[in-house]
């Protein structure tokens, strides 16, 4: 799932003009750590609280 996500993503910037894509990287990396989920260890096992989700 996390590589169909990435692989869309980078196809759709790569659509977009060289300027607007650097503009849309840098607002993305600054969300970076900007959220906490509550779950410590979600990097480590996202599929498993994806799949939770999904069967709520």
């Amino acid at each position: 799932m996390a590589d169909l996500v990435r692989e869309s993503v980078t196809e759709y910037l790569a659509r977009r003009p060289a300027r607007d894509r650097r503009a849309l990287l840098g607002r993305a990396r600054s969300l970076t750590g900007q959220f906490h989920s509550g779950y410590p260890e979600v990097a480590e096992n996202h599929d498993r609280h994806l799949d939770e989700a999904y069967d709520s």
